[in-house]
């Protein structure tokens, strides 16, 4: 036969022209077929096109693949699956997701990477972009944030569930990003075990494990300051231990509190390991008087001092709680007093000081003198510390942290501390070696402050940890390590102190501290990794990549993603949530109190007054991005403060109210009306929750802006209040001063449109007095305001308020002609610079008079080192006022320095001549163009502080129920869930329901979306019935029917539903009442369903049969519209294969047989109804029939089970009934003409005596009943005699009547004896279904003396003898 060969090189379909003309090469039609493109013989020829080979079913999980990724070097595909869909993207409740990695070879291994509802995947958002770079697996889908999984280490182990990746930190490409600061702090929890009365400074606590003397005291919890114990003013003093004995603790001030109130001690991180002595310590020789019993007592030390002063006690310490060693001195003695009195003056013109100092503990020390101790001695210090003494000495450093990952990869920076600074002498002039006054002298003639150096040189910096224990970052986080970081305030470099791996920590190496304040919340354990910093150098520099990485540039979701390179691209993205508009808070400035943390850490820090800060939040998810700067909503509100704030110098009655001794700093404050975040429209995420927004609102940061930058302190010799003459009218008018050293630099000369030969200069710097130097007044009254009885040159608090100095000019002394060079005292007005003749014998010397033009030089110098020809200036002091001699306080700050005349101390005038001391003047700050907001260590968690902010809310903020299943069965006007009540945000229940007014405002069912059908018709919200308090019922006010839309996701039947309330307290206080509203979830649960078909065994079956019986069930539903819908019949799981091969259930209910049956055969069927079209709840039931005749029930078929009888003058009765608790049926009467009289009755029920069964009565079969009448007598003969009859009834509820056997016979009375051993016996045969009692009359005869027989009912199956197991029960 011809054959026809074809080439289709053309490659070409055409079916436009007749087949008959199709040219060569083109063809007209091909299905499964492709055209060869190889370059051998058989290019161009059809080849068969492979199809798709299934080669893993899925279905067990019941998802969809919406994403993959083909990995063609390892021959693996990566699936992307779900069973969730939702099309507005809302967040599911419990989807099953799943990662798959298929191999494609082989057996085709399918291993589940990651399982779990927190990758919340949507089969309306398809998984589109997916890259593999190496072992990472990078993904997105435009719903979720981008995120990434190592392939290697998902499932190594191939569990059927795996667990590596269990939560959205995992997964997510922008890692957790650390939000809280590292803390200096050490705190332990004591309360009083007994009450502290009337200012006490003794208490008595219940433990004194881990405190230290010079710890702080201050109550626990600090959210509400104001509920603290009376008097509260006791509270904002700092408050320390200076003495521990036993469980008593002596502080520094008085305390009022009740018993058991809760206190904690807390002291800074920050030390010093390396000196023997605190700064005001010495080895000291003590004298001690009458005090050698051991008995505390006084000791007595003298210290000798060089005191310029003769009225000078130096401010040099001992202080109460400084420790003191010695000889026969326990340990941790402490001072608790120390008094000083001025001692004579030695031969050398030194004077002593004599102090008189009461310890803690009783001593050995011997009575007299000679006595060696030491006081003051440093706690901390270590004689094997290791660390660089000197390094931290001239830094202002600052700590941070960040995680590394399982993957290499870096958390961001965590924000960074205050700086870690105290100064040396407890920052204060006098608080070292030197008397105050040498110190002030020191600070003006170098024009710097010596002491004011960094005191510590170790620091236990503690690092808050998101979990309890290292494992958990291992696990929770996938953190490896933690880098501590380092930043010197004058450099830009970051640089790694240490690396930690959490693998090589303990399993309980991370500390806790209990808080109760506005930052943590309420009684929070915050955990944290504790480093101890010994001064060493940071090994390592981070790249300015890492410095400048303020957020990881991740988007919050993103469509496409790409490899370009080494990096990946995401595209069609959004970047950021949108920021709130505004935050209702109020920026405020207050003092420091020793009960914050503030004080604790920083003890020494302080807000810099006559400055302008702006306030504003920067919100933040988990993964650090952040919001815009929010600011105040009342920035536009008149008398309200706002965002922005001024902090004022303090003032005179500032001073007086709170003295400066006492005085801790100020700080910057922010107070919040309403929580914040919470809007979840218009981009805005909402708060943060681990299972539902993972991407919301997690913490918060203050930042601040304050424009006004650097500034310096000048330290100058002293002011000279108007010309430096006596007598002069420009007091209070100009001040003079001289310039030092650098203090030139920093008030500089306007060197601008200025000649070669001008001496004299202008200065745009404006001067702020600081600490002025006053007349020097002895006086014993008429002195100003302020001013005590001085001898000698002394120093005050200068109280600018706004006015600052202009600097009118700076010149030389001698280019300003206020000073003689050299200095004259009392020296003649005259031209400046005359020079006079000295004549001594015959030489004639040219002297200086030291004239200068303005007037008589005072009797003393008032320039320092005026005679080197110092810079001076000359400072406007005009709009500064004057001090009147008055007892009130001055309304103006006064005049600045002092004055000058011709009194030295020696004469009797009232005012002495002004004589260089330290005064201090700040200059105006720079003021920067950059409107930058810096960051602060003052941030936390938002879900904390929003807690807080509604526990101080005194409207409605706690329902006592936010959610309730109720049941499909439920009845209209059912109760929902619990009463509720309602609380405000101090926790008070409201109780008298006149206070409030409870509606219903909206129900919507999860399902709609865009809130456009309410169904709040649906409930009920009431007064519960019988109620005079706020006690509220949400009830239902309809019936409901739970269906295939109740449990997808959304629901049509979880309704969200909105209370609204309307709180009066009835007070009449201003911003009542209070209006709110609060969510409550109202979720439908199934009930399942049960058969109504009885009875449920079929009967009637046949060889024949093919149907067997139609079965029929009502769900849960009370509504009865609904009662049977979306109910789906099955043959039960458990029914063998011989059943599931012999019948089928239709989803209808009808059971029936798929082949003949046979005669005989008995069969157990276990049936199943399924609501919810067949996904809900189940209900089984077993039923069990015979082909032909039924078995009949097994109480039945399993004969009696007793062998008792009635003997003789007793009567029988059996009773196959339903119940078990039946123990007679009634009278009988005469029936047949013979009467039976009911009494002496031994009665069997059926069902009671066979365990388990479920019925006595005759249900289905054929029933043998046997009655049996025996006689036991000897050969002496005798018979006995009975009648017996058979009754039937359909059910409890019919009334008796003569019973039909399986022949048609009615059964009347009936007769049977017994003789000599030969019993009465016959047997009937029962099938009509129904309840059945067969009773006789008593048991008679002749034989009845002596005889052991008697009477009673046999029974059985009359069909399936001995067959019982097949019959129901």
């Amino acid at each position: 036969m011809a054959e026809i060969k074809n080439t289709f090189l053309k490659q070409k379909m055409n079916q436009d022209i007749d087949s008959r003309l199709l040219p060569n090469g083109e063809y007209r039609e091909a299905i499964n077929l492709m055209i060869s493109r190889s370059e051998g013989s058989t290019v161009g020829e059809f080849e068969n096109a492979l199809g798709n080979t299934s080669i893993r079913s899925l279905n067990e999980d019941n998802a969809v693949i919406i994403g993959h990724y083909v990995n063609e070097t390892t021959n693996k595909v990566y699936l992307f699956a779900t069973d969730y869909n939702e099309v507005n993207g809302v967040r599911s409740v419990g989807a099953k997701n799943f990662i798959y990695e298929l191999t494609l070879e082989g057996s085709f291994n399918l291993v589940t990477l990651v399982t779990g509802n927190f990758l919340n995947f949507n089969q309306s958002f398809p998984v589109i972009g997916v890259n593999l770079v190496e072992d990472l697996l990078f993904f997105t889908d435009n719903l979720n944030q981008p995120r990434k999984i190592n392939i290697s280490l998902a499932n190594p182990s191939q569990l059927t569930v795996p667990t590596h990746y269990t939560n959205e930190d995992q997964i997510s490409v922008a890692k957790y990003a650390p939000c809280e600061p590292i803390v200096v702090m050490d705190r332990t929890n004591i309360r009083l075990t007994e009450a502290a009365v009337g200012l006490t400074t003794s208490i008595t606590v219940d433990t004194v494990t881990g405190l230290k003397i010079g710890d702080f005291i201050s109550p626990f919890e600090t959210i509400n300051p104001s509920a603290f114990p009376t008097p509260l003013s006791q509270w904002n003093k700092a408050n320390k231990i200076i003495a521990i004995t036993g469980n008593v603790l002596t502080l520094s001030e008085g305390m009022t509190a009740p018993d058991n109130f809760k206190l904690i001690a807390q002291r800074s991180t920050m030390t010093n390991k390396t000196s023997v002595f605190d700064a005001n310590g010495a080895q000291v020789t003590a004298t001690v008087a009458g005090n050698g019993t051991g008995t505390p007592g006084s000791l007595t030390a003298t210290y000798t001092f060089s005191v310029l002063g003769t009225n000078f006690s130096p401010d040099i310490i001992p202080n109460p709680g400084d420790i003191v060693t010695g000889t026969d001195i326990d340990p941790n003695t402490t001072i608790l007093t120390a008094t000083a009195t001025q001692s004579v003056t030695n031969s050398d013109g030194q004077n002593f000081v004599t102090w008189v100092i009461t310890l803690s503990k009783t001593t050995d020390i011997a009575d007299g003198s000679g006595n060696v101790i030491q006081i003051a001695i440093n706690p901390d210090y270590d004689v094997n510390w290791q660390g660089d003494a000197a390094f931290l000495e001239d830094k202002f450093v600052r700590f941070s942290y960040r995680f590394k990952f399982e993957d290499n990869e870096y958390s961001l920076m965590a924000p960074f501390s205050q700086p870690m600074f105290i100064p040396k002498q407890y920052s204060k002039f006098g608080g070292g070696q030197n008397p105050d006054f040498v110190d002030m002298d020191n600070a003006y003639k170098s024009t710097i402050v010596n002491w004011f150096e960094n005191n510590i040189d170790n620091i236990v910096l503690r690092s808050p940890m998101p979990y309890n224990k290292p494992q958990s970052m291992l696990s929770g986080l996938l953190a490896t390590e933690i880098d501590l970081l380092y930043k010197e305030s004058d450099s830009l470099a970051v640089k790694v102190l240490d690396t930690v791996r959490f693998v090589d920590l303990a399993i309980n190496a991370f500390s806790t501290i209990t808080y109760a304040d506005p930052v943590h919340g309420d009684n929070v354990n915050q955990y944290f990794y504790d480093y101890n910093y010994a001064s060493n150098k940071p090994y390592k520099t981070l790249p300015t990549s890492q410095t400048t990485r303020v957020y990881d540039k991740v988007p919050i979701k993103a469509l496409a993603q790409e490899l370009i390179g080494n990096r990946v691209v995401y595209g069609n993205y959004v970047d950021k949530h949108s920021s709130p508009d505004s935050i209702p808070f109020s920026a405020l400035i207050s003092d420091k109190r020793p009960y914050n943390d503030n004080f604790i850490q920083y003890p020494y820090h302080n807000l810099k007054q006559n400055r302008t800060y702006q306030v504003g939040f920067v919100l933040s998810d988990r993964y650090g991005r952040q919001s815009d700067v929010i600011l105040s909503s009342y920035d536009s509100v008149d008398g309200v403060n706002g965002s922005t704030v001024f902090a004022p110098y303090n003032s005179i009655t500032e001073q007086i109210n709170n003295p400066i001794i006492d005085w801790l700093g100020t700080s910057l404050n922010v107070r919040i009306d309403s929580a914040i975040g919470q809007a979840t429209t218009g981009g805005q995420p909402g708060i943060w929750n681990a299972t539902t927004n993972p991407l919301g609102w997690y913490s918060y940061k203050v930042v601040v802006k304050q424009q006004e930058q650097e500034y310096y302190n000048v330290y100058l010799p002293g002011f000279v209040n108007g010309l430096p003459i006596t007598g002069t009218d420009e007091e209070n008018k100009s001040s003079f001063s001289v310039l030092l050293s650098d203090n030139i630099n920093k008030v500089p000369r306007n060197l601008q449109e200025v000649g070669p030969t001008d001496t004299e200069y202008s200065s745009s710097e404006m001067l702020y007095i600081r600490i002025n130097n006053p007349n020097i007044n002895k006086k014993t009254t008429t002195r100003p305001y302020g001013y005590p009885l001085k001898t000698s040159a002394w120093n005050q608090q200068y109280y600018p308020g706004f006015l600052s100095q202009e600097v009118l000019s700076i010149a030389t002394v001698k280019d300003m002609e206020i000073s003689g060079i050299p200095f004259k005292p009392n020296a003649v007005e005259g031209d400046y610079g005359q020079v006079g003749t000295l004549v001594s014998g015959n030489n004639t010397t040219p002297v200086s008079i030291g004239s200068i033009p303005w007037g008589t030089s005072p009797k003393v110098q008032p320039f320092y080192n005026s005679d080197l020809n110092p810079f001076a200036i000359k400072i406007d002091t005009t709009a500064n006022g004057k001090v009147a001699l008055a007892t009130t306080v001055p309304i103006v700050p006064g005049g600045v320095g002092a004055d000058t005349n011709a009194e030295d101390g020696t004469g009797s005038g009232g005012v002495i001549t002004m004589q260089p001391f330290l005064s201090v003047a700040e200059t105006k700050p720079v003021y920067s163009l950059l409107e930058i907001f810096w960051e602060t260590s003052l941030q936390g968690k938002i879900n904390t502080l929003n807690s807080l902010i509604n526990s101080q809310y005194a409207g409605i903020t706690t329902i006592s129920s936010s959610a309730a299943t109720f049941l499909e069965s439920a009845a209209t006007a059912t109760q929902i869930g619990n009463s509720l009540t309602f609380a405000t945000g101090g926790g008070t229940t409201v109780e008298n329901a006149s206070h409030l007014t409870v509606t219903l405002l909206s129900a919507f069912r999860q399902s709609d979306v865009t809130q456009s059908t309410d169904v709040k018709t649906d409930f009920d919200l009431a007064l519960k019935s019988g109620q005079t308090q706020a006690v509220y019922d949400l009830d239902t006010a309809t019936t409901f029917f739970y269906s295939n839309t109740s449990q997808a996701n959304p629901s049509t039947d979880v309704y969200n539903i909105t209370i609204k309330t309307v709180y009066d307290n009835g007070s009449g206080d201003d911003g009542f009442p209070f209006t709110d509203t609060h969510s409550y979830v109202a979720t439908l649960g199934n009930v399942a369903p049960s058969f109504t078909t009885s009875p449920m065994n079929p009967t009637g079956i046949t060889i024949a049969s093919t149907t067997i019986k139609q079965y029929a069930a009502v769900n849960g539903t009370a509504k009865t519209s609904n009662n049977t819908d979306e109910l789906v019949f099955t043959l039960g799981t458990g029914n063998p294969s011989s059943v599931t091969n012999q019948f089928t259930m239709s989803s209808s209910g009808l059971l029936s047989t798929n082949s003949a049956l046979t005669e005989g055969d008995t069969w157990v069927i276990i049936i199943t109804v399924t609501d919810v079209n067949g996904s809900g709840l189940s209900t089984n039931a077993t039923i069990t029939f015979t082909v032909g005749v039924q078995h009949v029930p097994r109480a039945i078929c399993n004969n009696n089970q007793l062998s008792a009888v009635a003997s003789c003058t007793q009567s029988y009765e059996a009773f196959f009934g339903a119940s078990s608790s039946t123990s007679s049926t009634g009278s009988y009467g005469t029936i047949g003409g013979i009467f039976y009289p009911g009494n002496a009755i031994q009665f069997y029920n059926v069902r009671a005596n066979f365990t388990n069964a479920t019925t006595g009565a005759l249900t289905q079969g054929v029933m043998a009943l046997t009655p049996l009448l025996t006689s036991t007598n000897g050969a002496s003969g005798g018979s006995l005699s009975v009648y017996y009859t058979v009754q039937y009834r359909a059910n409890s509820s019919s009334s008796w009547s003569q019973a039909v056997d399986t022949g048609g016979n009615s059964i009347s009375s009936r007769q049977i004896t017994a003789t000599n051993g030969n019993p009465g016996t016959e047997t009937l045969n029962f099938s009509i279904p129904g309840e059945y009692r067969a009773f006789s009359t008593n048991v008679t005869g002749e034989g009845c003396a002596g005889n052991t027989g008697g009477f009673k009912f046999n029974f059985t199956d009359a069909t399936y003898n001995g067959e019982c197991a097949l019959g129901p029960l």
